[in-house]
């Protein structure tokens, strides 16, 4: 779980960045003829963000589960 929850951070990070590329870039996208092509990068990172974060805090639930689970194992030894 760790490899996994390592690898959405990444990909929470590298996200992050690429939102604010276009957002530094906001006025000279706005310029450019296919800026409703832009909009819907961001749209679609914007949604990939929010399914990171899910996943990241399905990841962290588990995570607790398992804990809680190993622990009860351990007792019964």
């Amino acid at each position: 779980m760790g490899n996994t929850l390592e690898g959405i951070q990444i990909a929470e990070k590298t996200n992050k960045k690429a939102l604010g590329l276009l957002e530094d870039k906001k006025e000279v996208l706005e310029d450019m003829v296919g800026f409703d092509f832009n909009q819907d990068v961001i749209d679609l990172l914007l949604k990939q963000k929010d399914t990171l974060a899910d996943l990241k805090d399905y990841i962290l639930r588990c995570g607790a589960k398992e804990t809680r689970i190993t622990k009860s194992w351990e007792r019964l030894e």
